[in-house]
């Protein structure tokens, strides 16, 4: 499949910001979907892997595509709950969550949302993370905005650029570590890091708070997929920070040969910390 002209004039420079927004304005829609779910009843099933899917995933999913059409993003979509053209085709298409953090939704927790982001040549090159509940999102494509959002759902002000960079740095990082799917391997590695606390936090709005400097570091060994990072990925670079696996190499999520699931990473603030955590990822093992 040819690479649309969408993509060919927005993978560069400010342009590729126009295409973090759109995805983000599609997120947003799908995030709005999810919340009139929230409140009420849901259905749910475990899926074959022993995770939970709702109705709202699949009303979100459908809103998500809805949107991305009305903005004119046209591109193959890999989404955890189903593909619409063939992304092994093509060297670009989009990576959908419509619900990151279903056991947290279910349960009426504040910590899920929407991951949505751009895959060029196995790389996440735009990505937007929305967390209704939080009433927080970030968007990014060359340059990483975080947006405080209202009731209603809608911003609230200008988008406000991350630049990791331009914060003071502390004195021993901070860490983030999963809620629920937590693993000895990687909390490990974390205390031989010299971290000051591991906080927990659920879904992929970790990586939101590592681009806001809430935090430093993730670590993650369990299972993860590539809808479930790529957006973060594409954040947290844009803020300045780092997503790489263990052995420091940038993540390729034009995987489907591997069902799109991805290694064990590390996601970092701050270069200089990458490593500092993969040495101690690697005793750790």
């Amino acid at each position: 499949m040819p690479v649309t002209p969408l993509f060919q004039t927005q993978l560069l420079g400010m342009v590729r910001n126009d295409l973090g927004f759109k995805l983000f304005e599609a997120a947003l829609d799908g995030a709005r979907t999810l919340m009139s779910f929230w409140c009420g009843q849901v259905t749910s099933t475990m899926k074959a892997d022993g995770s939970p899917v709702s109705d709202a995933d699949h009303a979100a999913d459908a809103a998500v595509r809805q949107s991305l059409k009305r903005l004119g993003v046209d591109a193959a979509l890999v989404s955890e709950e189903g593909v619409t053209g063939h992304a092994a085709d093509t060297e670009t298409f989009l990576l959908l969550d419509p619900l990151d953090g279903t056991k947290d939704f279910l349960e009426h927790g504040p910590e899920f949302c929407v991951c949505l982001a751009a895959i060029h040549r196995g790389r996440a090159v735009a990505g937007a993370i929305v967390a209704p509940a939080l009433k927080r999102a970030w968007f990014a494509g060359e340059t990483c905005f975080a947006v405080a959002l209202d009731g209603a759902l809608e911003p609230e002000g200008a988008p406000r650029v991350l630049h990791i960079a331009d914060r003071p740095r502390t004195e021993a990082p901070q860490a983030l570590i999963s809620r629920r799917n937590g693993d000895a391997r990687s909390e490990a590695a974390l205390r031989l890091c010299g971290v000051s606390s591991m906080k927990p936090a659920s879904s992929a709005i970790k990586f939101g708070l590592l681009a806001e400097g809430f935090a430093d570091i993730h670590v993650r060994h369990g299972q993860t997929m590539a809808w479930d990072i790529a957006a973060g990925d594409a954040i947290l670079t844009a803020a300045g920070g780092l997503v790489r696996n263990v052995d420091g190499a940038p993540l390729s999520y034009d995987n489907a040969d591997q069902d799109f699931r991805n290694p064990p990473f590390v996601a970092v603030s701050r270069a200089d910390l990458l490593p500092t955590v993969l040495s101690a990822v690697q005793r750790a093992s």
